[in-house]
């Protein structure tokens, strides 16, 4: 649905900025400053602070270097913080230039040095008491237990400054009002005992820490004493049997079981600004099994695990790091509906839904697709310039309460997780695809119940003339994938190449092949051209990214293991795992040669290809119910979150007027395979200073990148099967549409007086929403880059076993311990961490050919911002689009591998 189209313009960063005189504590791996914000500037399209330190210095580092904060802690009296040195927008100088500068630095400096003689007071106090204590009465057993920066604030800070002594936490009665410095305080002792605490992924503003489970800090002290013991540890039987993997059956015992479960927990995310309590055990296990290995990352421990067969091929790095402390929930295993006691025992909105009658309604998709929640109709006026466009939405709250558990699941679980081999939807099958009462379109096959978001567009003029909003039943249903619809517009171009294998997708012809199907279509997709243009003409601008994806691959039925593998309970030893024959990316049966479907796996293509015809069809439908729902709730005055989107930074006017110039039809600003200085990605880079921030907001505001003008505003509301943010907007319209109808109508029994969920409640809700959003939205991202260069690897790999030559110089590719590399000679070895099970069947490797051309013999990078140094090695680095694999990597400065000013050309998991 309006996938693609609705991230356009966005930027995914946190929207707050913060301000000058800002008190800050700043943390660059394991080192922690304090610090006070004196100005801020756009480089490398992102926020860039300055900041003075406690030691005099000043810091450069972006929001994201921010763990603790306090606006307003330095007022700007007298320009205090101006006279620091730099103004608005401003570089400022390490050194102070004047007198003026220097005595302002001096003055703030006396304010810092206040703070860190108040906290280290108070840290006093925290560390005469035990953190082993603290732990203990915060922690589990087994799980993962949760507190936040306050309520230990509470615990540890003293009743009055006198009182020092420890005292027994359990009895220990909590102060009601933590001052400043012992929060900072309780921050900085959470922080610093690893062991026991982890900052949440959304710590910066929920404040809240998870607890280790007690187990397994049992278990990292067991392991760490085993590695000083030194030679004949338990540590020592495991790995000689993990590097004689291959040449006979082992049997793990239960000490080996244990070490097993050690390395796959230590697999779990380490917070940036954290040690990493699992180093030691893992640095000793990895160097003794892989001696050549220097730098020991989570993807070698990775590799060690499937090699075993501890994890399944087809699970990758990103999803077992996500799920493995809660962060990620993708919940509850077999997602049974719970009993129908617990749904609304009618639908509220029976007496007001409007029945569409045999109006076809368009339900498009890829094919394949597990939740269809939208459908399309269209309906002429007297006026051949103005055109009615329905759009039905799936409605989940006729049956469904925001009170009911599955809800309750939902809100927990954010939105459906699309893996690129599992699914994890937000609402159980059985609830959404049940075959007399599913929600999923067409899945019943009789009619269904609808939130339908109505709009009469000027086709001229491209805009709303009248909308209305209401609940619906839909009986002719016409589900149509992306490609059928294509076809009966005349699109029969695919939109997904195979660089590897010949040609693209194969294109699917149309089943509905009516005439009326055909106009109807014809007609929406003109309306959705001329938002298109609407949009152009007001100069909206988005620049296109490559994008890849995997198909035709064989994914095993059994679900992977999640944070575990198949043990005993007991004291029993196991002699095999199950994941240890199964063969890597195993085609599914068909007419193509065998390593011609392998070599077709892989795919490419890019927002600006995808985002059109069919596609750009439904995500301009999706818009406008969108800003139809948000006119609906503003004209009603009904609380609802609204997504909004301003424009980017840009260098001056001559640079946006290069922008304007530098686009397709469609908006978007492509790159140039030849690197041409007049493409919009090399435009795009010289003049987008920063990129558009978005958000959540209760007042009716513009989406720059979506085209919507600030007296609309913009609602998510299309998918409330896959989105708990849509269900709740769900909730809250159809509470304003029955209470409206029983006004007119006394048979009509009202939900409430007031609205579902209050303005407060939906604030609060906006910050935990997007931060969670965020997170995800990384995950994704991170999954997908994955399985990507997962691929490739195998490719290349099968290539160097065979002896082929990877590139026309005489270039080489070899693996890292964490990515794939370019350099210049091929090394003199195999590499010793190529034990993953077999890309190509046995039988496949002798017959294999390279695709003409092969991509990596042209390999082309496009810069995607500046090259810039890296702060930990200082050596220049660029990141860039492999726009032939549609993947990202980044072109490092020579890391002493090769001759001076030499690059290699890194794929990374970013």
């Amino acid at each position: 649905e309006e996938g693609g189209g609705e991230r356009e313009g966005e930027g995914e960063g946190d929207t707050t900025i913060l301000e000058p005189g800002t008190f800050v504590e700043l943390r660059r791996t394991t080192t922690s400053t304090n610090a006070i914000i004196l100005s801020s500037s756009y480089t490398s399209r992102a926020l860039t602070y300055y900041s003075l330190t406690s030691k005099g210095e000043i810091w450069t580092h972006l929001k994201d270097d921010v763990y603790f904060d306090v606006p307003g802690f330095v007022r700007d009296q007298g320009g205090l913080i101006r006279r620091c040195g730099g103004g608005e927008g401003e570089e400022v100088l390490q050194i102070a230039e004047t007198k003026s500068q220097l005595e302002a630095r001096v003055e703030v400096l006396k304010k810092l040095k206040e703070v860190e003689r108040e906290v280290e007071s108070a840290m006093n106090v925290v560390m005469s008491r035990q953190a082993i204590d603290i732990y203990r009465l915060l922690s589990e057993r087994i799980k993962w237990a949760e507190t936040t920066v306050g309520e230990v604030a509470k615990i540890l800070g003293p009743t009055n400054r006198k009182h020092t002594e420890p005292r027994i936490l359990p009895t220990h009665s909590p102060i009601k009002t933590p001052t400043f410095y012992q929060t900072l305080a309780a921050h900085k002792y959470l922080l610093a005992n690893a062991l026991y605490f982890v900052p949440a992924h959304d710590y910066s503003t929920s404040r809240k820490v998870r607890v280790r489970p007690r187990e397994d800090v049992e278990m990292i002290q067991a392991v760490d004493g085993w590695v000083r013991e030194g030679e004949g540890n338990p540590l020592e039987g495991f790995i000689d049997k993990v590097r004689s993997m291959g040449s006979t059956l082992l049997t793990w015992t239960p000490t080996d079981q244990s070490i097993i479960k050690f390395l796959i927990k230590a697999l779990k995310p380490s917070y940036q600004a954290q040690g990493d309590p699992y180093l030691l055990g893992v640095q000793y296990i990895i160097k003794k099994v892989y001696r050549d290995v220097d730098d020991v990352t989570d993807e070698v421990l990775h590799r060690l695990l499937v090699g075993i067969g501890a994890f399944a091929p087809w699970q990758d790095l990103t999803e077992i790091r996500a799920i493995a402390e809660g962060e990620l929930y993708l919940g509850k295993p077999g997602g049974t509906v719970l009993g129908p006691e617990d749904f609304y025992p009618t639908d509220p909105a029976r007496e007001i839904r409007y029945d569409f009658g045999d109006m076809p309604v368009y339900v498009i998709d890829d094919v394949g697709a597990k939740e269809l929640d939208d459908g399309i109709s269209v309906e002429p006026t007297l006026d051949t310039n103005e055109i009615w466009i329905h759009i039905h939405i799936a409605d989940p709250t006729s049956l469904l309460p925001p009170t009911h558990g599955l809800a309750k699941e939902a809100e927990k679980m954010t939105e459906s997780m699309y893996l690129v081999h599992r699914f994890f939807p937000m609402l159980p099958t059985s609830f959404t695809h049940h075959p007399q009462h599913g929600f999923s379109l067409g899945c019943t096959g009789t009619s269904q119940p609808t939130l339908t978001f109505s709009v009469k567009l000027s086709l001229d003029a491209a805009q709303i003339v009248e909308y209305k909003v209401r609940a619906g039943v839909v009986k002719n249903l016409v589900v149509l994938s992306y490609d059928q619809v294509d076809s009966l517009l005349g699109f029969d171009k695919p939109k997904w190449e195979s660089p590897f294998g010949a040609g693209g997708e194969e294109s699917v012809s149309s089943s509905a092949d009516a005439e009326s199907d055909q106009q109807n279509l014809a007609l929406l997709y003109k309306a959705s051209q001329a938002l298109v243009r609407k949009r152009f003409d007001d100069g909206v601008f988005i620049q296109s990214r490559p994008i890849t994806r995997l198909g035709g691959i064989d994914w095993p039925l059994s679900p992977s293991p999640i944070l575990g593998f198949p043990i005993t309970t007991t004291d029993t030893p196991v002699s095999k795992y199950p994941y240890t024959d199964h063969p890597f990316f195993r085609v599914a049966p068909g007419k193509k040669p065998l390593t011609q479907q392998y070599l077709t796996q892989y795919y490419t293509s890019s927002q600006h290809t995808l985002d059109a015809h069919s596609r750009s069809l439904v995500a301009e439908c999706m818009k406008l119910a969108s800003r139809a729902c948000s006119m609906f709730c503003r004209d009603r005055d009904v609380p609802v979150l609204r997504r909004w989107a301003g424009a980017p930074m840009v260098s001056g006017e001559s640079g946006l007027a290069e922008l304007l110039d530098a686009r397709n039809e469609g908006g978007y600003l492509i790159w140039d395979e030849h690197g041409s200085n007049n493409s919009g990605w090399h435009l795009a880079g010289k003049h987008i200073l920063g990129d558009s921030s978005a958000g959540y907001s209760l007042d009716v505001r513009g989406h720059w990148g979506l085209g919507v003008p600030e007296h609309e505003g913009y609602v998510r509301c299309t998918s409330p099967l896959r989105r708990y943010i849509d269900l709740l907007v769900h909730w809250q319209v159809k509470s304003a549409l029955i209470n409206e109808g029983a006004k007119t109508n006394s048979t009509i029994s009202t939900t409430s007086s007031t609205h579902i969920f209050s303005s407060t409640y939906l604030s609060s809700f906006a910050t935990k929403h997007k931060a969670s959003e965020r997170f995800r939205k990384r995950i994704a991202g991170q999954h997908e880059a994955w399985w990507a260069i997962c691929w490739l690897m195998r490719f290349v790999e099968v290539c160097k076993r065979m002896g082929m030559e990877m590139g026309g110089l005489g270039e080489w590719y070899e693996f890292t311990e964490s990515s794939m590399m370019m350099i210049s000679s091929p090394s003199s070895s195999p590499s010793s961490l190529s034990t993953l099970p077999s890309f190509f069947p046995s039988s496949s490797p002798s017959s294999l050919s390279l695709p003409t051309p092969n991509p990596f013999t042209t390999l082309t990078a496009t810069l995607s911002g500046p090259p810039e140094p890296n702060r930990d090695s200082k050596k220049w680095q660029a990141a860039v689009h492999l726009t032939a694999l549609g993947i990202k990597a980044v072109l490092v400065e020579g890391r002493g591998k090769g001759k001076s000013g030499e690059c290699f050309l890194f794929l990374f998991l970013f």
